[in-house]
């Protein structure tokens, strides 16, 4: 480990300080959440008190210090809203069940303070500066761009093999072997795991879709936005996750002009039922997921049915407290009730570490979160009979895709989170949009060569705030 994986981190927050000086607020806001989470390195280093001091940690605590000292009239500005009680839960559930498995009262402030940092900011950010449209709008540019911006560090990688976190931070982030797929590699770049970088590169490509089609010239600065787009899209199907692949074409089918409401709102009642499925099943749903799998590849049937496995291990250990879970220190400690001897298990999918931990308390408020705020916007839009904005789709359409993707794995940036409450309260915005929008940090152009976002009719949501 090189020096500068320290510097990264620790230099991480007066960095954001200064791009507050610069940038609006809420551009400053969402940059930082991206920027940490494609640049900063995949280390945690212990230091005395609460908190270790890692990746996620310092992204939300520069984010949350740079509010407090350049935009404090903005917190005065948070109310909650009564479907924030999902978020709410699962902050509250890891202290609640750390007091209920008598780990001790410093473990509950512990664990209640680690959820409020790494869950409560980032939802501070959705609440304050993307529940507009406005907001989503910097939020789609942000996404799409730092997905532009990792297409070489991508390319290089799938050609040269995951090395870039290692020649810069002098440390490799994950074990070289999962990194070989289909007689190539899959890049990781500075994120934990290559699954995390494909979601991450198939959001970018919804996000680019979405702006092109609220372009009324294609263009951007001069630049055409349409291979820009395609570009995201041919890198992410050079990473090789097949899920993100999936999920992305999903995510454009669903934001197409021919997708309606009802197939949205289909899809997420979907994953319900796939929920419902794994926990009270008996394991037919995985028995067939299994079977489809191994008419696509062998191999990835393989992995499905490992992930399936330690899974139904975690879910009869839950069952043993469902209501609070184990505990953080007590999850993932299984023994061999004959032996005693450990169990080892490998975690890929949150909601079943939500529920190992955290019992149905966590679990609900998790999912709930995530699927909520889809579910108000479809919701809503059905009853009103309008075509919805096409930035407020993009977002429940990423948040369809963040919800799956936690089904199977576990990766959820801080900005993930924040997309998903900003869409809950542009879900419920009033006013009409009165100007169009421009591009929120570029400078304008002229009409022939700038951005022209065309005024879809639909709800008049709000247009800033």
């Amino acid at each position: 480990m090189t020096a500068l994986a320290h510097l990264a981190l620790f230099g991480w927050i007066p960095l954001v300080l200064v791009a507050f000086l610069f940038l609006q607020p809420r551009v400053a806001v969402i940059a930082a959440l991206a920027a940490g989470s494609l640049l900063l390195p995949v280390l945690s280093i212990p230091v005395p008190g609460p908190l270790d001091f890692g990746k996620p940690e310092v992204i939300c605590a520069a984010v949350l210090i740079g509010i407090i000292c350049f935009d404090p009239r903005r917190l005065l500005e948070y109310w909650p809203d009564a479907i924030d009680v999902f978020w709410f839960t699962w902050i509250a559930a890891g202290a609640l069940s750390s007091l209920s498995n008598d780990l001790g009262g410093y473990d509950a402030f512990c664990v209640l303070l680690s959820r409020l940092l790494l869950w409560g900011v980032p939802y501070l950010v959705g609440v304050l500066y993307l529940g507009t449209r406005a907001g989503l709008c910097s939020m789609l540019w942000v996404l799409f761009l730092s997905g532009l911006a990792y297409v070489p560090l991508c390319l290089f990688e799938v050609r040269m093999s995951p090395q870039l976190h290692y020649m810069v931070y002098g440390m490799a982030q994950h074990a070289f072997d999962q990194t070989i797929r289909g007689g190539g590699y899959r890049p990781m770049v500075f994120m934990a795991h290559g699954l995390e970088l494909s979601l991450w590169m198939g959001a970018a490509t919804v996000a680019g879709y979405a702006l092109w089609r609220t372009s009324a010239t294609g263009r951007v600065q001069g630049f055409r936005l349409g291979p820009l787009v395609a570009l995201v899209g041919v890198t992410l199907v050079l990473c090789k996750s097949t899920g993100a692949i999936f999920l992305t074409g999903l995510g454009l089918l669903l934001l197409s002009p021919l997708a309606l409401p009802w197939l949205r709102l289909a899809v997420l009642l979907g994953m319900f039922a796939y929920l419902l499925l794994r926990m009270f099943g008996d394991g037919a749903l995985e028995n067939l997921l299994f079977e489809v799998s191994s008419l696509v590849s062998e191999e990835r049937a393989g992995s499905l049915k490992f992930r399936f496995d330690n899974e139904a291990i975690l879910l009869d250990r839950a069952w043993q407290r469902p209501w609070l879970g184990a505990g953080g220190w007590n999850f993932g400690s299984l023994s061999d009730p004959e032996t005693g001897e450990p169990i080892p298990v490998t975690t890929d999918s949150y909601w079943i570490i939500a529920m190992a931990t955290s019992g149905f308390l966590g679990c609900v408020g998790l999912v709930g979160g995530f699927w909520s705020s889809v579910f108000r916007f479809e919701v809503s839009v059905l009853r009103e009979r309008l075509q919805p904005l096409v930035e407020l789709t993009a977002a429940s359409v990423i948040t369809l895709m963040i919800l799956a993707d936690s089904l199977v794995n576990a990766f959820i940036p801080p900005l993930y989170v924040a997309i998903a409450v900003g869409l809950t309260r542009a879900a419920s915005g009033d006013g009409p949009v009165v100007a169009p929008l421009r591009v929120p940090f570029l400078r304008p152009r002229s009409a022939a060569g700038g951005l022209q976002p065309r005024v879809p009719s639909g709800r008049p949501w709000r247009a800033d705030g």
